[in-house]
Parts: C-alpha cells; structure tokens; sequence
C-alpha cells in the first residue's frame, strides 16, 4: 500500500503519494471551507469544516456528512491503537467509528470545550479554555483539573507522559503510578472509580494486589447505601472477607461476640426481604467457592 499525505488548504485538501523515494501531488478535494481540523481514519478522512464533520473517502471522493459541532469549534481526536475518534460537541466528546457511527453508548462530557487532547493509557488529557482536565476514559469522570491555559500539547513517545505548552513554558505531566492513584483514590472513597482504574491495569502485580481490598471497601459501602445487589456482585469477588463482617451490618444475624458494624442496617418490610435475598445469594456463592477444590 503506497502512503498517502495530505494537506489542507484553502477550501481545498491535496493528496500526495509516496512514489520512489518522493512524495508526487495525487489529487485535490474541494471543500465549501478551510478545514479546521482533520484526522485519518483507515482510507478516509474525517475532517471538520465550518461547524460539520464529514467523512471524505480519498480514492473515490465519496462524503458522509456526520453531525455539527454546535457553537464549539470542531475538534476531531483519533484514539491510539483503536478504531475509534473523538469528535467535539460543544462540551461533550462523541466516540465514533471510522464509518461514522456511534461506537460507544457514552461520551465524555468536559468542563467546557477542549480544543486538543491526547491519550494516556487509561486517560484523556484535553485542553481547555483555561485549564487542562484529565479523564478515565471508561468512567467518563474527571480525575484532575490543572489551571492553565495551554496552547498544545503532545504525548510521550517513549512513555505514559505528556507535555504541554503553557506561559512560553513547556510542562511534562508525568501520570502518579496507578497503584498510587488507586490508594488516592479509595482514602477518598471513590471506589468505583478505583475498581475501574484497577481493571484496567491488571497486568501491574502492585495493581493487581489491590483489587480484593477494593472489592471489600467497594462492596460494604454500597451495602451501607443499601444497594444491595451491587453490593453483593462485590462481595462476592472478595476472597479475603469474613463473612461476620457481611452479617454484622444485620443485628439480628450478628454472631455473638463479634463487634457490630458500625453503622447497623436498620430494614423493615419488603427492603428487609431484598436485603435477606441477596445476603443468601452472597453466603451461597461463598458456600460453592468453599466447596470447590481448592476453595
């Protein structure tokens, strides 16, 4: 496959093919405007032009009109590794395949629109007006607002880090160990955004330790919310938990001698019966995990 290099121009993109041992002008594709911005996406291009984003087949010419970007500029950021963008919508990020079609049943929703992004395995890191915001990617949560108003930046080629062109300074953010996060994160409590943090980076020894204490912390918090299936499909996957600790948020079913929790559930009526069913559910599945070999 010859590469292929284009450049946008006035209402216009010219098309250059590796020939030889040189790049030779291949074509040129009108366009209503000047391009703002503009990432490939298999043999296409998706570019933003005026407040639309089209999808430009380069061999054929063919155009898939997309959606506009609203009152933001477009802004179009192609995910490392995956056949996926992110295309700007006013504050919201919309993931899409390279066809133009939704690839995902969520966005990413910032604090006001970005104008650049880059990805750092698990986050994205975008730019905006007047600070640069860090998100999980899978959870859609902000991890870390930094207050400056940055022009560009670039990531690592070498590792997790970014740098930023902020004050006629260059920044390097260089991301805390994931472990680490994850500890920052539980003494805050945000726990489903640790398990998430922790799932995706099991292949780290020191992030895998981690995971049944956050099960526990996970599982007896949504306990205490009285979510109580949640609570249990946590749980469940605690190796380490004594099961009195499950009983003891129950009074009646506290064993003796073993310290109460310390905020008991006080349940009546048809919550009491939901809770006792997914308690039962829980002690069943610890009861199979004992009884099988190994267990």
């Amino acid at each position: 496959v010859q590469p292929v290099l284009c450049c946008a121009a006035k209402k216009k993109l010219i098309l250059y093919k590796w020939v030889g041992s040189s790049f030779d002008e291949w074509k040129e594709i009108a366009l209503p405007d000047t391009p703002a911005c503009m990432a490939w996406c298999g043999d296409s291009l998706c570019v933003g032009v005026g407040r639309k984003y089209t999808i430009i087949n380069v061999r054929t010419g063919a155009e898939k009109p997309l959606f506009d970007s609203n009152s933001s500029a477009p802004a179009i950021f192609r995910l490392p590794g995956l056949q996926e963008m992110l295309l700007g919508r006013d504050s919201i990020s919309v993931f899409q395949d390279f066809e133009g079609r939704p690839s995902r049943k969520y966005a990413i929703t910032w604090g006001a629109p970005p104008s650049s992004m880059v990805y750092s395995h698990p986050y994205v890191i975008a730019l905006l007006p007047k600070s640069v915001e860090v998100q999980l990617m899978e959870t859609q949560k902000a991890v870390q607002t930094i207050s400056l108003r940055a022009s560009a930046v670039v990531p690592s080629p070498r590792d997790d880090a970014a740098y930023v062109l902020a004050n006629n300074q260059v920044y390097r953010l260089r991301p805390v160990p994931v472990y680490r996060q994850i500890d920052i994160l539980m003494e805050s409590e945000s726990y489903e955004t640790a398990l998430r943090l922790c799932e995706l980076c099991m292949s780290q020894p020191q992030v895998a330790a981690k995971a049944d204490g956050i099960y526990r912390a996970y599982g007896l918090s949504l306990l205490a919310e009285r979510e109580f299936d949640a609570a249990i499909s946590q749980l469940t996957r605690c190796t380490s938990l004594d099961p009195r600790e499950v009983l003891s948020y129950f009074p009646d079913l506290c064993p003796a001698g073993f310290p109460p929790a310390s905020a008991p559930l006080d349940l009546k009526g048809h919550q009491l019966l939901r809770a006792y069913v997914s308690l039962i559910k829980y002690l069943n599945a610890l009861r199979r995990r004992r009884a099988a070999p190994g267990g």
